[in-house]
């Protein structure tokens, strides 16, 4: 007999655990990544499928207050379910619509896993709403780093410059270390500089100590920092999860006469630690939508800013599962098919939840 468990404790062992051998598993379904957003007022309610005790999969849910907007829930990466069993999937919106029913939660956006293309058409069928505001992003660069894949036909992959930038990095003394910790100044000092360049808002530093303190203690986290004379250059942060290594959030320093390739070498050294420590791929988290469609699709595109970058070393572009949207029956319902996609201020909640700063 199918029975559905909702769990709200700060962390779920079990799950996590399940989540991350799964196929598409992925962090933001984890209790890291609820306590990560714990810092800033998300919920997190976990529903578990199971059979005769045994987890069938389910999905991490948060939800909070916004000004204005009211009260949202967001299912990144998710539902995880084992078997293609449609069974699963409607006992799962059942319960998400008695959870959004009795904590008045207007709407929810599900972004599934990067594998379930099959989900976004079955989610329409009963009753979502497909979304172009997506909570994780809707499509990236991924480099395959798998084992049965020489480091140097991987580094021969990249683009010309990215290989010559890297090249010139190394020639003139940059050196790239892990950081711990301690380095995390380093990282949100070198993130505010990128944003001021950039024009973005940068998360506060609770959030990158959150980060830290849910994957760094555990090993799921690994801090790179370039630095030429002690001066540090350039930092990523990458979240290893399953067989995929993240690239969460990272950036470049503004260091007058600065050698140039220090993200460039930053990159590549995560690559071939990713590659090292037996994960599959590397994964950039994000390009824009509609270059990595032109690109798969065979279109002329000419990609530029951060896009061009995350492409010169060598990965492919996907795309990944769309967003729907679970709506209150009824008249409110009809009401936020209309005013979702023409709301500035949501729109401007929804990047955040990405991970992009709005």
């Amino acid at each position: 007999m199918l029975e559905i468990e909702v769990d709200d404790r700060p962390s779920h062992p079990e799950w996590d655990e399940w989540v991350a051998a799964a196929p598409g598993g992925h962090h933001l379904q984890s209790s890291g990544w609820a306590h990560v957003k714990a810092g800033t007022g998300w919920r997190a309610t976990r529903f578990l499928l199971r059979r005769s005790g045994e987890l069938l999969g389910g999905c991490q849910l948060l939800d909070r207050d916004i000004p204005v907007v009211g009260r949202i829930g967001y299912v990144p990466r998710g539902p995880v379910i084992a078997p293609r069993d449609v069974d699963l999937v409607d006992t799962l919106l059942d319960a998400l619509r008695e959870h959004a029913r009795r904590r008045r939660v207007a709407v929810v956006k599900i972004q599934p896993p990067v594998d379930r293309a099959d989900l976004p058409p079955l989610l329409e069928s009963r009753g979502l709403v497909a979304s172009e505001l997506h909570t994780a992003p809707a499509a990236s660069v991924v480099v395959d780093v798998g084992a049965d894949r020489d480091e140097e036909a991987i580094f021969r992959g990249l683009r010309a410059t990215t290989r010559r930038r890297v090249r010139q990095a190394r020639k003139h003394g940059v050196t790239v270390r892990t950081g711990e910790a301690d380095d995390l100044p380093v990282l949100q000092a070198i993130i505010e500089a990128t944003a001021r360049r950039q024009g973005f808002a940068p998360y506060p530093a609770d959030y990158y100590r959150r980060l830290w303190a849910a994957f760094g203690t555990s090993g799921h986290a690994r801090l790179l920092i370039a630095e030429h004379e002690g001066v540090a250059l350039a930092a990523v942060l990458l979240v290893a999860f399953g067989d995929t290594v993240i690239y969460k959030i990272g950036g470049l320093a503004d260091v007058e006469g600065a050698p140039k390739g220090a993200s460039e070498l930053t990159h590549w050294t995560g690559i071939t630690w990713a590659r090292e420590a037996g994960y599959r791929y590397y994964d950039f988290e994000g390009i824009p939508l509609e270059i990595a469609q032109a690109m798969r699709e065979g279109r002329p595109v000419e990609p530029t800013g951060v896009a061009f970058f995350k492409l010169g070393f060598g990965g492919e572009p996907v795309v990944y599962p769309g967003t729907s949207d679970l709506l209150p029956d009824g008249l409110p319902g009809r009401a936020l098919r209309y005013i979702l996609p023409r709301a500035e201020r949501w729109r401007g909640v929804v990047h955040r939840l990405a991970g992009r700063s709005a």
